[in-house]
């Protein structure tokens, strides 16, 4: 059985940024991601702060950039007020999303990581200080590997720390969003981001 030194459950964002760092050490790097494409379906937004992404080295190429000039934000409340708060230095931008996933895994990947997908994790086994994962494929291919080090990167699930005795995300923190991708809008300063905190359409959240 293949042993790693570091096994990432999970493609995304935040797996792919591990997965790369681990292996530029000059680890052993496997990534499991369970969908067939990276990056989809969505779990967030394409909105960095640069600071972010210059302290992460995970800058998004210009190609995969809607709009590199977020100044601020235009607070509107629910009476319809505003309040606007913008820098002199461009503080954000907003990119394509699942487009940005799949470029810190092909840097995960050009660092020397391993991708299997789509391969879902079913189970941890600790013994010995090394942690057995076993993963299977949509179409029934199974697959299991040891590893020294899990890194769990599989999101709001929580099932593989939960497997390993960790205390998993709660289920009352789980938040129903919905994103839509519009055209032809008018009046819209693309300097800003508008955040609405609407009971109409956002209850108890924002917009």
């Amino acid at each position: 059985m293949d042993v790693y030194d570091v096994v990432v459950v999970g493609g995304s964002a935040n797996g792919a940024q591990a997965a790369r760092y681990a292996a530029k050490e000059g680890l052993s790097v496997l990534i499991f991601e369970e969908h067939k494409n990276i990056g989809l379906p969505e779990h967030c937004s394409g909105l960095f702060s640069y600071s972010g992404l210059e302290y992460l080295d995970a800058m998004p190429p210009d190609d995969i950039v809607f709009n590199h000039d977020i100044y601020g934000s235009r607070l509107i409340a629910p009476n319809g007020k505003m309040l606007t708060v913008k820098k002199r230095h461009r503080h954000a931008l907003v990119a394509d999303r699942g487009a940005y996933d799949r470029y810190l895994i092909d840097l995960a990947r050009d660092s020397g990581a391993q991708l299997m997908q789509p391969f879902r994790v079913n189970d941890l086994k600790r013994k010995d200080g090394i942690v057995k994962v076993s993963a299977s494929s949509k179409s029934g291919e199974k697959v299991e590997v040891n590893a020294k080090i899990v890194i769990d990167a599989e999101g709001i699930r929580g099932e593989i720390a939960r497997k390993l005795g960790m205390v998993g995300p709660p289920k009352e923190s789980l938040v129903n969003a919905a994103q839509f991708f519009m055209r032809d809008l008018n009046n819209v300063d693309k300097e800003l981001v508008e955040v609405y905190q609407s009971q109409e359409f956002a209850p108890g959240f924002f917009g």
